[in-house]
């Protein structure tokens, strides 16, 4: 209809024109010229306007068939990602209890049922759908979607990685029974929360280099403190003479150490490469909305830093590594939690 409206609103104005042409033409010939024209655009405007709603109603139909397989290719594109999540969260789950059953069998000191390979396997295989969910973003478009529960996603994911690369070569697969039911529900959340929500940054340059090494600092401090949570509670059933239940199936005091420290020295390494890149390649990192993450992250590393040079110089370990380890953990999550937290739920931004 609206086409029709349209093609008779234009036949009006030239009908119109030609109206006035006649009442200012002198000439004889050409006002029997003009007139001829007149009548053959009355004569024809039906038709014409009926071809022109024909092909405005064609366009129409041909926007919406166009609209329709967009949306069906989302849609579908959307169900085999939620697939692949609820299939990578059943094996994250699936090798938190082989690992469980496992620990269990070591403590009972009985024959284990399950072979290492397998939940390590299972865990792996975990892990590359994770990863498919999470960077299809990147390899679709160039861009990462960073809201809170998706960079917090990103962090758990890396972390569950790096725990994943290190149990293949040493025995601190008991750090798996925390990492891996809080990479299934932070993965949950994120299916829930944050389906394409939050701002779309394109990964381009340095910028990929500051983001990337900051989410890998973020997950390597992380397990630092895991560790060092669990290197107190060891050093405290140790001191009561009283080693039981999951404590035995940890390694030694001073593997657990050992450990630590280079969770520590990565991580730093890591977040001095995410603070220098930031400030070459992120346009003003000391503006406004992040002049807070900015300070709190330099505290964090002086805190971390230091810790490594106490270690180095007089020796520092046990409680007072175990303290700074935590402190340095807290400031850093207040820098990048903490300040999302403020802004988007209590500021609105």
């Amino acid at each position: 209809m609206d086409g029709i409206r349209g093609c008779y609103n234009l036949n009006n104005v030239v009908e119109k024109t030609a109206d006035d042409l006649l009442s200012e033409s002198q000439d004889v010939t050409e006002t029997n010229h003009l007139f001829s024209s007149k009548t053959y655009l009355k004569s024809h405007d039906l038709s014409l306007c009926v071809f022109s709603s024909g092909v405005v109603d064609f366009l129409l139909v041909s926007k919406v068939i166009h609209y329709n397989n967009i949306l069906l290719e989302l849609f579908c594109k959307l169900k085999t990602m939620i697939t692949i999540a609820t299939l990578a969260i059943i094996l994250y789950l699936i090798s938190w209890f082989l690992l469980t059953i496992t620990l269990r069998s070591r403590l009972a000191k009985t024959a284990t049922l399950v072979d290492k390979k397998v939940y390590l396997a299972t865990w792996s295989v975990a892990i590359l759908l994770h990863a498919i969910v999470l960077y299809y973003p990147l390899w679709l478009n160039g861009g990462l979607t960073l809201s809170m529960i998706v960079a917090a996603s990103h962090i758990i994911w890396l972390t569950s990685l790096v725990l994943l690369i290190t149990t293949w070569t040493r025995k601190i697969e008991a750090l798996g029974v925390f990492i891996l039911p809080l990479t299934a529900f932070t993965f949950v959340l994120q299916q829930m929360v944050s389906l394409n929500t939050g701002e779309v940054i394109q990964i381009h340059n340095g910028l990929g280099v500051h983001i990337f090494s900051s989410l890998l600092a973020y997950s390597m401090l992380m397990l630092a403190s895991i560790q060092a949570a669990l290197l107190a509670e060891q050093n405290n059933h140790l001191h009561n003479h009283k080693p039981t239940g999951f404590i035995r199936v940890l390694p030694s005091l001073q593997d657990m150490e050992s450990l630590l420290f280079r969770f520590v020295t990565l991580g730093v390494i890591l977040l001095s490469i995410a603070l220098m890149t930031g400030f070459i390649f992120v346009d003003d990192l000391l503006a406004q909305h992040i002049a807070h993450k900015t300070i709190l992250s330099l505290i964090a590393w002086f805190i971390f830093a230091t810790l490594l040079f106490g270690h180095l110089k007089f020796g520092w370990r046990g409680r007072t590594a175990i303290r700074w380890t935590l402190a340095g953990f807290v400031m850093l999550m207040i820098a990048f939690f903490g300040t999302k937290l403020i802004q988007h739920f209590l500021l609105g931004s």
